[in-house]
């Protein structure tokens, strides 16, 4: 499957949630749960949603990593000074990262 990782996907909401639902790693409903504000931060921001799955997947092992989610930071984010940045809820990062992905 070829795929412009540039734009987001043709996949409506509706569909982008069954699919996240159905991810086999996703044994801490990370995706599942947070299905719906990917899909419209990076329909807001011109993102490919599953770039940002892929990054979420990488950094915090499917959403399993202890580290994230005690920061709500399941994307890597770092601060200026290299520690790991905490966020109040798992859509602050969210937005976060779709936006840096959008800017950069």
């Amino acid at each position: 499957m070829n795929m412009d990782v540039s734009k987001p996907t043709d996949l409506t909401k509706k569909e982008f949630q069954i699919l996240m639902s159905r991810l086999k790693k996703d044994i801490s409903d990370y995706f599942s749960r947070n299905a719906s504000y990917i899909w419209e931060y990076c329909h807001e921001q011109d993102v490919n949603e599953m770039f940002v799955v892929g990054i979420k997947a990488t950094e915090s092992y499917w959403g399993q990593d202890k580290k994230a989610q005690r920061t709500n930071n399941y994307s890597g984010i770092l601060n200026s000074d290299g520690s790991l940045k905490h966020y109040e809820t798992e859509e602050q990062e969210i937005q976060e990262l779709v936006n840096n992905l959008a800017q950069n």
